[in-house]
């Protein structure tokens, strides 16, 4: 493997570690809290905060249109169809 490859590597690692501890705790910090209007109140934080970055990102992809495979949930591009609620929950940061 030459130096390129092992670097394109590293940082696949890197951003996979990173992206999996953004879910980890996105996920504990919503569900950990016993009061359900907690719950709910801690999800639309941190979807208003994930948006515009989730935005951002698909801006410099594809200019923000969703690409071959995708689908629009809201204004978030996912691999499937959206779910019931999704597309409510993705446009709670609008």
């Amino acid at each position: 493997m030459n130096d390129e490859n092992t670097s394109d590597i590293d940082a696949y690692v890197r951003l996979r570690t990173v992206l999996d501890g953004l879910e980890i705790g996105s996920l504990q910090y919503c569900l950990d809290d016993t009061h359900p209007e907690k719950r709910t109140q801690r999800t639309e934080e941190l979807i208003e905060i994930l948006t515009p970055i989730v935005e951002e990102i698909q801006a410099r992809i594809t200019g923000g249109v969703c690409g071959p495979g995708q689908y629009n949930c809201g204004g978030v591009c996912v691999p499937y169809k959206c779910p019931p609620g999704g597309t409510k929950a993705a446009k709670l940061a609008s």
